[in-house]
C-alpha cells in the first residue's frame, strides 16, 4: 500500500482533521477551517470526482476487523453462504460471483459480496457461523455514515447553498427507508487463469448511483478511475486514508458540476503474484427513497426523479 509521498498524484489527498470523528463535533469546527476544507473537496469532485481523505478518525484497526472478520465468511463453503443470499434483487444478503455485470457486452464480475442496509434484519446475518459480523458491521456502518454526511456538509458549504444542512435532510430526515449501508466485497483467488473469460473483469466499468461512496481498500490495488481524457488511471491504494467518490444523484443534483466518475477494477500483478484475494468495503450512502432529485441550480438539465425510482432501475439492469 501507497503512502502520500508515493502515491500517484490524479486523486488528491485531502487532510480531514478538521472535521474528524474523533476530535470534533460538525457544529463546534472552526468556520474558517470548515471553508478551507469544503473548497479543497469541491475542487477535487468538481475535476477528478473521487479524494483520498485522511485523519478522518476512522481507524485501520477497525476497517482490518471488517476485512478479516468478513474474510471468514466469504471463505466458508458455497452452500452455507447461500443460506445468505440476496433474495429480491434490492436487499441485503450475500451475492456469489456472477450476479452482478455492469457491461452488457461482457461477461459477469468476478467477485462476491455480501451487502448490509441500515435496516437489515437480524436474519441477514451468519449469526451462526461468524458472529462477529453483525456487531462489527452495524458499528462501522454507523461511524461511515456520520463520515459521509460531515462530507455532504462540506459539499453544501462549498455550493453556498443557502440550507447547509439540505442533504441531511434528504438522507435521514424522512419517513421513508433507502439503500444506504455497507459492501462487504472479496475478490477471490484466481487458481487457473484459463477460468476467466474473454474480457471478464473484477467489476466492470460503471458509475456508483447514490449520492458519496466511501471506499476502504486493502494493499492488492485493482481500482482504475477514467479521467477526463477518457482513460483509466491506477487509484492506488493510500494507507491510512478512505477514498470518497461523488455519485450519480449528486451529479444530478449539481447540474454536472460534481462529477459521478466511471470506474472499474481489474486483476493486478499483485494480485496474481501474491496469491492472495482482493478485499475492500463500500459504504454507499444514498438519498431518502422519496428524496425528489432534481438540480439546485435551477435548471432543466435533468428531470426529476425519486432516489428510489433511479436506484431501483440501475438494480433491474445490471444483476443478473
Amino acid at each position: 500500500m501507497a503512502n502520500e509521498s508515493t502515491a500517484r498524484s490524479y486523486v488528491p489527498i485531502v487532510n480531514f482533521a478538521s472535521l474528524s470523528l474523533q476530535n470534533v463535533k460538525r457544529e463546534d469546527a472552526d468556520e474558517a477551517s470548515v471553508q478551507e476544507l469544503a473548497d479543497q473537496i469541491l475542487e477535487a469532485f468538481s475535476t477528478v470526482g473521487f479524494v483520498y481523505l485522511k485523519n478522518t478518525g476512522i481507524q485501520t484497526t477497525e476497517v482490518t476487523n471488517i476485512m478479516q472478520t468478513s474474510r471468514r465468511f466469504f471463505e466458508l463453503p458455497r452452500e452455507v453462504k447461500r443460506r445468505y443470499a440476496e433474495k429480491d434483487g434490492a436487499g441485503a444478503g450475500y451475492r456469489e460471483i456472477g450476479a452482478q455485470t455492469f457491461e452488457a457486452d461482457k461477461p459477469e464480475d468476478l467477485r462476491e459480496s455480501f451487502d448490509l442496509h441500515l435496516d437489515t434484519p437480524d436474519s441477514v446475518y451468519p449469526e451462526a457461523e461468524v458472529p462477529e459480523l453483525m456487531p462489527l458491521t452495524r458499528q462501522f456502518t454507523d461511524r461511515c455514515k456520520e463520515l459521509a454526511l460531515r462530507v455532504l456538509y462540506l459539499i453544501a458549504v462549498g455550493l453556498k447553498l443557502e440550507d447547509r444542512c439540505f442533504f441531511d435532510k434528504n438522507h435521514f430526515e424522512m419517513e421513508s427507508k433507502s439503500f444506504t449501508g455497507i459492501r462487504l466485497l472479496y475478490y477471490p483467488e484466481i487458481k487457473n487463469p484459463s477460468d476467466v473469460k474473454d474480457k471478464q473483469t473484477r467489476c466492470g466499468e460503471h458509475s456508483d448511483w447514490g449520492s458519496i461512496t466511501l471506499l476502504f481498500q486493502d494493499d492488492v490495488g485493482g481500482l482504475e478511475i477514467k479521467n477526463v481524457e477518457g482513460k483509466f488511471v491506477e487509484a492506488t491504494p493510500v494507507e491510512g486514508t478512505v477514498l470518497v467518490n461523488i455519485a450519480d444523484l449528486l451529479q444530478r443534483w449539481t447540474s454536472d458540476r460534481l462529477i459521478s466518475a466511471i470506474h472499474r477494477v481489474v486483476r493486478t500483478s499483485r494480485e496474481t503474484d501474491s496469491g492472495f484475494p482482493r478485499q475492500s468495503i463500500a459504504f454507499f450512502l444514498n438519498p431518502d427513497n422519496k428524496a425528489v432529485v432534481s438540480p439546485l441550480d435551477g435548471s432543466h438539465k435533468y428531470q426529476s426523479i425519486t432516489a428510489e425510482e433511479y436506484i431501483r432501475h440501475k438494480i433491474q439492469t445490471t444483476y443478473i
